[in-house]
């Protein structure tokens, strides 16, 4: 009776500390975003109507129509789906380390951590699909760290897929995965490096169609059919990022935000991918690489001083951070 009674106790001060968070988390992005709250729904609507932003932004189309869904119920969807996935992503992170951990008081560092650097990454924009993206990277971290195989990850790469091209990436660990287990002597996995390259193919080529035949023009004025980026419709930001790191890069306090967000987030990632070599372990291997090239790529397509792309990686690495700290404690004992 009495273990009920604690079991309980614990259950409604977790469930409490997770909605307080989210809540904590939400009145952060709402007072953020509330003066141009129509712009992030005109961005959102933009892509299911074929006028997004970019003719990058084209193929993200599951997480819009969750907000064109949501606003049949509400007449403020977009907040409506932040709440909610703010409280979605909390209670799988919480669940997530207190499952693999067994520690609790790590699950509620976790909590506190991710809610600190994603409210510390605050950006003018704001779109559905990065939330999205955050749940799809949060499960593959959770998937290489229980070394769950390829079907889970399978299923989160279907979402992944009509949300944003990053799905790639989730094809990239699979492929990695395989190889990483040839390398290290372990049976050779066929099929998983086949799994691999048919979900880079299927990723690129799907990506690929959506933007050339859905995109009608941009919204923003003086895009127009953004012919800039018509042949590969991606932006190349390689040039601009380094001239940002050369001319004093450091001195703006968004630009020292992006800097430390980028420097912490691959320093995690590395150490996985170097860990995993050490290890000889295919899946640590696969996460660590995969998140490097996603931060490279990053730097290639992307602003960094974008700091909300940033963002979707805070779940993910709380709970990686959460995997290093067991590591840690078990070297010194």
């Amino acid at each position: 009776m009495k273990s009920k009674i604690e079991h309980f106790k614990f259950l409604f001060i977790s469930v409490l500390v997770i909605l307080m968070v989210s809540y904590g988390q939400y009145i952060s992005w709402k007072l953020t975003h509330q003066d141009h709250i129509g712009d992030l729904m005109a961005a959102s609507d933009g892509v299911l109507n074929g006028t997004p932003h970019w003719r990058a932004f084209q193929n993200r189309l599951l997480a819009p129509t969750l907000v064109w869904l949501l606003s049949t119920f509400h007449h403020h969807p977009f907040m409506i789906f932040v709440g909610i996935s703010l409280v979605g992503l909390n209670f799988c992170l919480f669940y997530m380390v207190k499952n693999h951990t067994k520690n609790n008081g790590y699950a509620f560092l976790s909590l506190i951590l991710v809610s600190i650097f994603w409210v510390f990454l605050q950006d003018f924009w704001s779109y559905p699909w990065d939330f999205l993206e955050a749940f799809c990277l949060l499960f593959l971290a959770y998937s290489a760290i229980i070394e769950s195989g390829i079907s889970p990850v399978l299923i989160v790469f279907m979402v992944s897929l009509f949300n944003r091209e990053s799905s790639v990436f989730f094809g990239l660990y699979i492929l990695f995965c395989g190889l990483s287990a040839a390398w290290y002597g372990k049976y050779m996995r066929r099929k998983t490096i086949y799994y691999g390259l048919f979900m880079i193919v299927i990723s690129i080529i799907s990506t690929e169609i959506m933007r050339k035949y859905l995109f009608k023009g941009s919204m923003l004025p003086g895009i127009g059919l953004d012919n800039y980026h018509k042949t590969f419709e991606n932006h190349f930001l390689l040039n601009e990022n380094f001239e940002n790191i050369s001319s004093g890069f450091a001195i703006h306090i968004i630009k020292l935000k992006s800097l430390f967000a980028a420097f912490s987030l691959f320093l995690i990632s590395s150490y996985f991918f170097y860990n995993g070599i050490c290890r000889k372990n295919e899946y640590l291997t696969a996460i660590g690489l995969t998140f490097v090239l996603y931060f490279i790529s990053i730097f290639v397509f992307g602003s960094i001083t974008e700091t909300r792309i940033y963002q979707p990686f805070c779940w993910s690495c709380a709970f990686l951070v959460s995997e290093l700290t067991i590591r840690f404690r078990k070297t010194k004992t």
